[in-house]
């Protein structure tokens, strides 16, 4: 019946390695979360850590988190996230204002960066966001120096907030940035195709190019990707 068709069309969504008798078996232990999507459940996570708050004394942060991670989502289908954004980064301020918490201060970063990109994207202006992430991730590595993903997300950061400002400084903040994470993991050729970005935007077209052949020597299924932006610097030089 109807009911039949809901949860096979539930498991049929999981990603889980289960047969499907294994599942009813889930089902009947607990129908409202084995037969709930995960958009909803998050839902349901934010609401108990909500009533959770003068409990459990994590369950701000947690919440920051969900809230950052549904935000993401409602970006990903085409919907606004500034607000649920904002709500996430409240969360994370009041908990970082009571604790020195630096891989907290990456997770606001992340989620200052992904709202400025979407502030960027409607033609708004990111400014506060992008400083307030730049400030967070500096934070981050005066304490952790050897952090790749730190560094190559100071230089991304750095190359959005340029091609929102068009001030040279922060195209040359992303190359100094993305060469240590590039000097750090040689073998991942993700920093330098965002310093080949930089360095476009900063007209140097032959070290770009350079950035760019890199890359593809080292991962060939980036050649379609990066094919325009090579072809864009070899008719520069």
């Amino acid at each position: 019946g109807k009911i039949g068709k809901q949860v096979r069309g539930a498991y049929q969504r999981t990603h889980e390695v289960l047969s499907y008798d294994e599942y009813l078996t889930r089902v009947l232990s607990d129908p409202y979360r084995h037969t709930r999507t995960a958009y909803q459940l998050l839902r349901d996570a934010i609401a108990d850590l909500t009533d959770a708050l003068k409990l459990v004394p994590d369950a701000r942060v947690r919440r920051a988190d969900a809230l950052a991670t549904w935000a993401s989502h409602l970006h990903e289908a085409g919907k606004d996230p500034a607000e649920v954004f904002r709500r996430a980064l409240d969360d994370y301020d009041e908990w970082i204002g009571a604790h020195d918490d630096l891989d907290v201060r990456r997770r606001r970063a992340a989620a200052r960066m992904k709202l400025g990109l979407h502030l960027q994207a409607v033609r708004e202006d990111p400014t506060v966001l992008y400083a307030g992430a730049v400030q967070d991730l500096d934070a981050v590595l005066a304490k952790r120096p050897s952090l790749v993903d730190g560094w190559a997300d100071r230089g991304i950061l750095e190359l959005n907030w340029g091609l929102f400002s068009k001030e040279e400084t922060h195209f040359q903040e992303a190359v100094r940035a993305l060469d240590r994470a590039a000097s750090l993991s040689p073998e991942d050729p993700t920093p330098g195709v965002y310093r080949g970005r930089a360095r476009e935007a900063l007209g140097d077209w032959k070290e770009a190019l350079d950035d760019y052949l890199k890359a593809v020597k080292m991962r060939p299924e980036l050649e379609p990707q990066l094919a325009e932006s090579i072809a864009r610097c070899r008719k520069q030089l």
